[in-house]
């Protein structure tokens, strides 16, 4: 698969605002509003993550990308920290899982790290400014999109499927080459 593009994480960025917005408003007459905000964070992180297993295009270390979760996000509930490291915890494994899936390279990671602590400090300022979680929410995961600019940048290695079919047609191509030299 291609990598993601900014319309395809608006449309992310959408999917998890509302969302989000439905799943506050629905559970805050059930559950008190610390907890259905933790819930929330946690459902939206597991969903994002499939979303990323989902438009990773090679299959190893999705079962370990899936543990790493479970294992961060089962720690960081025990933990029970402020929201703000809560949120904070769960956007580092965000970048952490999305770095282990995409990136290959130093320059990759480290912009990857700078993108996820841009959203963080967005999501923050649309809270502490406006009050609303939905365009928390929406900050957060709008500039999560940009990762797709990023997620092959400066990546030198080669794609293994692109060079086999590249050696495939070339053998084919100097195969067809022999055969009209013979005749």
């Amino acid at each position: 698969m291609n990598k993601p593009g900014f319309l395809e994480g608006m449309l992310v960025a959408l999917a998890a605002t509302l969302g989000g917005g439905m799943l506050f408003s629905l559970g805050n007459s059930f559950l008190p509003g610390e907890t259905i905000t933790k819930i929330m964070i946690v459902i939206l992180a597991f969903s994002y993550l499939l979303y990323l297993l989902a438009r990773n295009r090679t299959t190893h270390g999705r079962l370990t990308a899936l543990g790493l979760w479970l294992l961060c996000t089962a720690l960081i509930w025990l933990l029970n920290p402020g929201f703000v490291l809560y949120a904070a915890a769960h956007a580092g494994v965000i970048w952490l899982i999305r770095s282990f899936l995409f990136h290959r390279n130093l320059y990759g990671l480290s912009m990857d790290l700078g993108l996820t602590s841009l959203s963080f400090l967005a999501l923050l300022w649309a809270l502490l400014h406006t009050g609303s979680l939905m365009l928390g929410i929406w900050c957060f995961f709008l500039l999560q999109g940009l990762f797709g600019a990023i997620s092959g940048a400066r990546d030198k290695s080669p794609d293994p499927a692109a060079d086999a079919f590249s050696q495939a047609y070339r053998s084919a191509q100097a195969a067809v080459q022999q055969l009209t030299n013979s005749y």
